[in-house]
C-alpha cells in the first residue's frame, strides 16, 4: 500500500507539472539556486531578461536619468546570426539596447522607438541600425531598403574579439560605485577601478532640426542639418534661402556636386572625392566657394571624445560616424549622426546626444572609441 501511495503521489505531480507546461511553455521553465519564486521547483518568471531589466534600471537611477519603466524584451542578433542585444521598452515612447558581449548599454532614447515589430526577428547592426530578417537580406524600414547580408560586417566582430564581461561582473562594479558615492567604503578599497565623482554634461545651446528623408543617405542629411544650425545661429549665408529646408538643402548640395547620394566617410564628406556617381568636392570646398562662408572651413579629425565635448563647450555641433567596415566587403555599413550632447555618468562611459538624421534629437549612444573606426571615418565639423 505505502508503495503504490508513492507511486502515484510521484505520477499526479509528473502530470501536474505536464499540464503547466502545456499551458504556457514560454513562462515556466526549470531553474537551481535561482532567488525569484518557485512552486514545486518550478519557477515562475514575469520577464525572461529581469536581471538586465534591473541592471538598467539601477544604471539609469545611479546615472541622473530618473525612474523608468522598462518592459517587452526582445533578443537582437548580429549579421552572424548569433544572440548579440536585448532592445527593451522604456516607458510609453523610448527605448533601451543592452549588448550581450559585454552588457554595455550601447543606446537609449525617451521619446522615440526603432521603426520595427515585435513578431519581426530583428537583426542589430550598431547605433540606430536595426533591421529585420529576411534570410540572406536585412530589410530596414526607415530607409526602405533591403541589403545582403554578405555585404554587411558584424558590429559585434571586434567586442567578440576582444571584450568579454558579465552581467554579474557589471552589476557589481554598479553597486560598488553606489557604495563608494554614499560613503559606504573608499575608492581605494576597489583598487584600479575608477569612477566619476560627478556626472558632466554639456549640450548645445539650441536645438537642431529633426529632419529625415528616406530618399539622402546619412552622410548628405548630417551635413544638411550641420548646416542648417549654421545658418540658425551662426550666419544665414552658410545656405542658400531657398535651399533650407529638408530635402531641398540636401538636393542642393548634391545636384550642384559638393556631395554625392552615396556611400561615404567623414574624410570624403570634408575634402571630396570621386565614386560610380562621379567626383564630388566636399563641404570644405562649399564653404570656399561661397564668398560670404569663406573664413569657415570644414574639418576633418579622428574621432576623439574629448575634442566633441570641447567643440560641445563653444557651441559648435559635430558630425560623427561609427562604422563596420573590415576588408573584402563591398560596402560598408555604418551610420552617420550630428552630435549635440555629451554624457559622461558615475561609471565614467562616455556618451553622446545625436540627432540620428531619422527624426530624433535625443538619442544617447555609446562614445566608448571601440565603437568607432580610424581613419577615413571619424568626425567633421565646420570651424
Amino acid at each position: 500500500m505505502f508503495k503504490k501511495k508513492s507511486y502515484k503521489r510521484i505520477i499526479s505531480v509528473v502530470l501536474a507539472g505536464v499540464l503547466l507546461l502545456s499551458v504556457n511553455p514560454k513562462s515556466v521553465y526549470f531553474v537551481l539556486g535561482n532567488s525569484n519564486t518557485e512552486k514545486n521547483g518550478i519557477l515562475f518568471k514575469e520577464d525572461e531578461y529581469s536581471n538586465e531589466r534591473e541592471y538598467l534600471k539601477e544604471w539609469f537611477l545611479l546615472n541622473g536619468q530618473g525612474e523608468h519603466n522598462i518592459y517587452n524584451p526582445r533578443l537582437m542578433y548580429s549579421v552572424s546570426d548569433d544572440p548579440a542585444a536585448i532592445l527593451f521598452d522604456v516607458d510609453d515612447k523610448g527605448y533601451v539596447v543592452i549588448c550581450l558581449y559585454n552588457y554595455d548599454i550601447m543606446e537609449y532614447c525617451f521619446d522615440s522607438k526603432p521603426l520595427i515589430y515585435n513578431d519581426d526577428r530583428i537583426i542589430y547592426n550598431g547605433f540606430v541600425s536595426f533591421y529585420f530578417d529576411k534570410g540572406n537580406e536585412v530589410y530596414d524600414l526607415k530607409e526602405e531598403r533591403a541589403i545582403d547580408k554578405k555585404c554587411l560586417s558584424d558590429f559585434f566582430r571586434k567586442m567578440k574579439m576582444e571584450q568579454s564581461k558579465t552581467l554579474q561582473e557589471k552589476s557589481k562594479e554598479l553597486s560598488d560605485i553606489k557604495d563608494i558615492l554614499s560613503g559606504e567604503a573608499e575608492a581605494n578599497d576597489y583598487g584600479s577601478m575608477q569612477i566619476n565623482r560627478s556626472i558632466e554634461y554639456g549640450c548645445l545651446s539650441y536645438p537642431l532640426q529633426t529632419w529625415s528623408d528616406s530618399y539622402y543617405m546619412c552622410h548628405v542629411d548630417s551635413a544638411a542639418i550641420l548646416l542648417r544650425y549654421c545658418y540658425d545661429h551662426f550666419s544665414p549665408v552658410f545656405l542658400p534661402y531657398y535651399n533650407t529646408s529638408n530635402h531641398s538643402a540636401q538636393g542642393y548640395l548634391c545636384q550642384n556636386g559638393f556631395l554625392t547620394n552615396t556611400r561615404n566617410n567623414s574624410s570624403s564628406v570634408v575634402y571630396g572625392g570621386a565614386n560610380y556617381v562621379g567626383v564630388f568636392w566636399g563641404i570644405d570646398y562649399y564653404l570656399s566657394s561661397h564668398m560670404n562662408v569663406s573664413t569657415y572651413s570644414a574639418v576633418y579629425e579622428e574621432y576623439s571624445y574629448a575634442t566633441i565635448k570641447d567643440l560641445i563647450n563653444n557651441g559648435i555641433p559635430v558630425v560623427t560616424e561609427s562604422t563596420n567596415n573590415f576588408p573584402g566587403l563591398e560596402q560598408d555599413e555604418g551610420h552617420a549622426y550630428v552630435v549635440h550632447g555629451y554624457l559622461i555618468g558615475y561609471d565614467g562611459v562616455p556618451r553622446l546626444y545625436v540627432n540620428d538624421t531619422f527624426g530624433s534629437n535625443n538619442v544617447v549612444i555609446n562614445g566608448s572609441s571601440i565603437y568607432y573606426s580610424s581613419y577615413p571615418y571619424g568626425m567633421w565639423y565646420i570651424h
